[in-house]
């Protein structure tokens, strides 16, 4: 029975010095032998889950430089909505989609955040606004 031992999977009987169960294919802990009686200790094969955990690469935070200019278009937006009310304010619009072009990899974005701001202010200017309060107001 010196010469046999057990799988730690599959649980049958294999040869003392077997890596591997031919049974289940597990691979088994190397025992150490003592000169005075038969020991089964295990010798770790696998890393601890502690070295794994340190050995992982932790991602690195990225500053997103792209929220800023996200944040100009919104607010480019938002101006140009308002300059079909105010005209004045599409100036703002166009300044931001400016500022977003030279910056941002949303290059088609304030393109047409700036044309729409530059078609807002013309209604705007052209009386959409008046218009608009007018047909609410039943005039």
């Amino acid at each position: 029975m010196e010469n046999t031992r057990f799988c730690n999977k599959c649980g049958k009987e294999i040869p003392v010095n077997s890596e591997f169960c031919p049974y289940c294919g597990t691979s088994q802990p190397k025992i150490q032998t003592d000169k005075n009686e038969a020991k089964s200790e295990p010798v770790e094969a696998e890393p601890s889950k502690q070295s794994v955990q340190n050995n992982i690469e932790q991602p690195t935070p990225v500053e997103n430089s792209q929220t800023g200019n996200n944040t100009h278009i919104g607010i480019g937006w938002l101006c140009a909505a308002i300059s079909l009310f105010v005209p004045i304010v599409g100036v703002v619009g166009i300044i931001l989609g400016a500022l977003a072009l030279g910056k941002s990899e949303k290059k088609t974005a304030a393109i047409i955040l700036i044309v729409f701001s530059c078609l807002f202010m013309y209604f705007g200017f052209t009386g959409f606004g008046t218009g608009f309060i007018n047909g609410i107001n039943g005039r």
